[in-house]
This record gives structure tokens, sequence and C-alpha cells, in this order.
């Protein structure tokens, strides 16, 4: 959808479905505390620093939750956790667009795909999200980051070389962390890879993104739940294939 298609359908919209709402952004009192609107900021720039302030998660029914990271580069991180903790990592396009003084929050796959529009109110739990088409509602409760001290501090102690000594065979072999930001793998005698890591906001997760060996691109992205580090060793837990097509939340240990 094109930037001048999008205002007319949005400017029909509104006019349509919200001509007796109360403009602006909704901000309850116990919001106004972390969102200080006393800046001039427009009604876009508070939703959007918002939304770049903190995680925000959708808990399902049966146990599991979305985890929404929303990056000032326009990308949003998505981590699925199901009921039995296994994690699928996924990317979507995301932007804030304002009209007659209300936000409205863009997502997408990719660029050339269509575009999922919702209009945004903010709530004491977090956001609420108004699928313009459906009228469905979905409530994103906000989680603030984990202390800075706490991610660096787990990102120092996960650099160096880790050895599985789990006595169930494990995807990874020996895992290799740098101060740079990459990473090694190895898997049996043949299977190397390499790529780049991140630990998540709230130090939970350790993303693993494998990349091309040409291009550098990143080819899949491992979701690792970091269970304990410290100078006696690592426990972590990931998906991993007991029986062709299902997979296992499966915890090892690596030692230095």
């Amino acid at each position: 959808m094109k930037r001048s298609a999008f205002f007319v359908f949005l400017s029909l919209f509104v006019i349509a479905h919200f001509a007796t709402a109360s403009p602006a952004v909704e901000i309850s009192d116990c919001r106004k505390t972390v969102l200080n609107t006393d800046l001039g900021l427009t009604t876009a720039q508070i939703v959007r620093t918002d939304l770049e302030s903190g995680l925000w998660s959708l808990p399902f029914a049966d146990g599991g939750e979305q985890v929404y990271l929303f990056k000032d580069s326009g990308m949003t991180d998505i981590l699925q956790q199901d009921a039995n903790g296994q994690t699928i990592f996924n990317t979507m396009f995301w932007r804030v667009e304002e009209f007659d003084g209300r936000a409205f929050l863009v997502l997408t796959e990719s660029p050339r795909k269509s575009e999922k529009l919702y209009r945004v109110k903010q709530t004491c739990e977090g956001i609420v999200l108004t699928d313009v088409f459906s009228q469905a509602e979905t409530l994103l409760k906000y989680q603030p980051f984990a202390n800075h001290i706490r991610v660096n501090t787990l990102k120092a102690n996960l650099i160096g070389e880790w050895t599985n000594v789990s006595r169930a065979t494990g995807t990874f072999g020996c895992l290799k962390f740098k101060a740079d930001g990459t990473f090694s793998v190895k898997s049996g005698l043949l299977n190397h890879e390499s790529g780049v890591w991140e630990v998540t906001p709230d130090a939970q997760y350790l993303l693993l993104h494998l990349t091309a060996a040409q291009s550098g691109a990143v080819t899949k992205t491992i979701v690792v739940k970091v269970e304990q580090v410290d100078g006696h060793g690592l426990t972590v837990a990931y998906p991993q294939e007991v029986s062709e097509g299902k997979l296992e939340l499966v915890q090892q240990t690596f030692i230095q």
C-alpha cells in the first residue's frame, strides 16, 4: 500500500468509525508517570517512544505468549513461546502513523506484503490495539527492560569457548562467543557454523543468528533460553529434534 493510498484509507476510516471518539491518544493516570507528555511530542512520537521503551507481551490461553521488541530501526523482534517452552523467532516491519490526533500502528512482514493497521490506546497495563477492519482488540502488556547491568553481566559471562558435557546428544558440541558479537558452533566433526549473537533485553534469551559464509546474510535464528551461567558453567534450553518431525525443549550444560 503506497503512502498516499494509506492516508486516503485512514482518512475515510477515521471519519466513518471514530467521528464521535475522544481525540488524541488516551493515556490513563497510571501511565503518565511513564509517558511524559509535556515534552512537545506529537501523538505518533509519544506512541513510538512508548513502544521502544520496553517489551510487550501477548499471553495465550494455553499458557504460551508472544513477546514483541520494537526497535528504532523499524524492525520488531517477536518471540513466540508455546506452553511447553518451545520458542520461535520472527521479525516484522513497524511504524506509527498519525491522523487527526490519533496514532495507528502499522505492521507488515515485508515491504511488499499487505499491511496490518491498528488503532492505539495506551492503558495502565500496556497498549490496546484495535484492528481497524475486524474491530478485534488485543492487549499488549508492558514489561520494562531488564537492568542494563544484568544484561551486560550476562554478555560478559558468555564470552569464551564452551563445551557440551551433557549426556544426551546436543545440537551444539562446542560454542564460542566473541566480544565483537560473533560466534561459532561445532556439531560433530564436519558441521561448523558461525554468525552473530545477541542477548534479549529481558536477559532471558540468547539469539543465535546463523549467517551465510559468502554474503553474511542471516539464514536461521536459534532461540536459546539461558537457565544459568557463572564461573561453574552454562546451562541452556533449546529446541531439539528427538524424533522425525518432533521437537522438544532440551536442557544442556556446558563448561569452559
